[in-house]
């Protein structure tokens, strides 16, 4: 399975734990504090997958590490 795939599947994942329990708690406001942590978890998940990680994938992990 791709990169893409795994990381789609995890912050698919991650997304609905959280819409559930936005809905528990009836407080949508949750979801804004994903979108970061959401975006790293895909840069890693890519990252940590790929058979040989250039200089360019660790550059762009990394500011979105920074960015999130």
């Amino acid at each position: 399975m791709s990169a893409w795939w795994i990381g789609c599947a995890l912050v698919v994942a991650v997304w609905t734990l959280l819409w559930l329990l936005s809905v528990w708690l009836r407080d949508v406001s949750i979801v804004d504090i994903a979108w970061g942590p959401g975006f790293i978890l895909m840069a890693g998940v890519a990252l940590a997958s790929s058979a040989d990680p250039g200089q360019r994938a660790w550059w762009a992990a990394g500011a979105t590490a920074l960015w999130g």
